[in-house]
């Protein structure tokens, strides 16, 4: 009897359908309402995974050396508790800004502390020492606290993009069943924290001009270049070990941002400026003179055609006859 295998989509096919699973589209959409987010983080919060614990960390003496320290880091970080980002928001609320938005943002920084609580645990059955503190947690705090909301915001969305390509190159770095089923869960959750921060940022920046927009967006890309040589300089040798050199972690890092770039715009969108819609106009215009015409189109252009060549004709035998 023959072996039938089932049939395998191409490379493309699942690329394309991986970007639509995680949400990674380049289009502007419209954002949740806060209660939707609430309602979502409430129901996150309810869903109960069954990771193996029982089964140890099941890892290597080659990947605690390669991945231990890198892994303390990212723990750390994730384990904050937002107190200024929280403060930050209090005082954003006090300005006339959405009320259900306070409660939203300690439903997501619960969710952080839990991917902690469980990098944590991880640890502990690997026999990997937990870290107080670090230099490049000092950093991410020190930046989120020399601003008010936005900025505390930008900062984090900055460390959320860099975490969707850590946390996929750790998956790749390990054999351990344990591990790749917390990075596996991490990563969904991160894709939608983005979303929680772009969307925020957005309606921040909700009636600013465009100047102001494009400042703001350029301080944001010199940060996050900063911070993804950063981190590579720091998490190097576990992103290597999950086949992520410097070239593939760079451009693995600006896809993220790129694929987040739509959603940091402020919805509804911008009216266009007086300047895009006159080239936007003339683009209409040539565009309709080189589309194709249908054959009543056609029709009609040659009946017009006929008709100008007439009349030019009269005019230019009545000019004939009045200079005689």
């Amino acid at each position: 009897m023959l072996e039938t295998r089932p049939p395998t989509r191409s490379k493309p096919a699942r690329e394309s359908s991986c970007r639509a699973r995680i949400g990674a589209s380049a289009r502007p959409h419209e954002p949740w309402t806060t209660e939707r987010w609430l309602a979502y983080f409430r129901t996150n919060a309810r869903r109960k995974d069954r990771f193996p614990w029982r089964a140890g960390a099941r890892i290597t003496e080659a990947e605690r050396a390669a991945i231990g320290r890198s892994i303390a880091m990212f723990q750390l970080g994730e384990s904050g508790e937002g107190r200024h980002i929280q403060r930050a928001a209090e005082r954003y609320l006090q300005r006339g800004g959405d009320p259900a938005y306070l409660p939203a943002l300690k439903l997501f920084i619960r969710e952080e502390q839990r991917h902690g609580r469980d990098l944590g645990r991880f640890m502990d059955l690997a026999g990997i020492t937990r870290w107080r503190r670090c230099g490049t947690d000092g950093l991410f705090r020190f930046m989120r606290h020399t601003g008010g909301l936005e900025r505390a915001i930008a900062v984090l969305l900055t460390a959320e993009l860099i975490a969707q390509v850590y946390y996929r190159a750790l998956r790749e770095a390990t054999g351990s069943p344990l591990l790749k089923r917390l990075c596996g869960r991490i990563l969904r959750d991160e894709v939608y924290h983005v979303r929680f921060q772009c969307e925020r940022i957005g309606m921040l920046r909700r009636g600013r001009r465009g100047w102001d927009r494009s400042w703001r967006l350029a301080l944001q890309r010199a940060l996050f270049a900063g911070a993804v040589a950063w981190v590579y300089l720091t998490h190097g040798r576990a992103l290597r070990a999950g086949g992520f050199g410097l070239a593939r972690f760079w451009r693995a890092c600006w896809g993220r941002f790129r694929a987040a770039r739509a959603m940091l715009e402020p919805w509804p969108m911008q009216a266009p400026s007086p300047c895009a819609r006159r080239v936007q106009a003339m683009v209409d215009h040539l565009s309709q003179r080189t589309s194709p015409q249908t054959p009543l189109e056609q029709a009609e252009g040659s009946a017009g055609e006929r008709r100008s060549a007439a009349r030019s004709s009269r005019s230019s035998r009545s000019r004939t006859l009045e200079t005689r």
